[in-house]
């Protein structure tokens, strides 16, 4: 089981009038809004989280890698055995193919993981963490 874990959208996204479900379907993605957290169950089963808690929630941050103009410190957290985890990314949030980033090793600290990507020329970049759990 596989789920993608990407930021909530509001109902109307973007121009022309695209809502929710014309853009889950350009996707290929459920984009689900859910109240507390914003993530629903099932993506906090398969993350291990606590689907009763409200604090209990995946979180990901992009931060800049000092004197590397062209790279992107790509940090998530709760990191939980038996799940694996692989970062994909795309220029362009409506067409294109999610690839594998060119990342660092995983630098974990506690729970949180860290992976530079090594690859984050360019303006925009759009990333997805993949979470597996067999």
């Amino acid at each position: 089981m596989a789920v993608r874990h990407g930021h909530r959208l509001p109902k109307h996204v973007g121009g022309g009038g695209r809502n929710r479900a014309e853009l889950e379907r350009q996707l290929g993605l459920t984009i689900v809004k859910v109240s507390g957290t914003g993530q629903t169950n099932l993506f906090k089963y398969v993350a291990g989280l606590n689907p009763l808690d409200p604090t209990s929630r995946f979180t990901f941050s992009i931060a800049s890698v000092p004197g590397q103009a062209w790279q992107r410190s790509l940090s998530f957290n709760p990191v939980v055995s038996g799940r694996t985890y692989s970062i994909t990314a795309r220029s362009n949030l409506m067409t294109g193919s999610w690839t594998p980033i060119n990342g660092s090793a995983p630098s974990d600290n506690g729970a949180t993981r860290t992976i530079i990507d090594l690859g984050a020329s360019g303006t925009t970049k759009f990333y997805h963490v993949d979470i597996t759990k067999p």
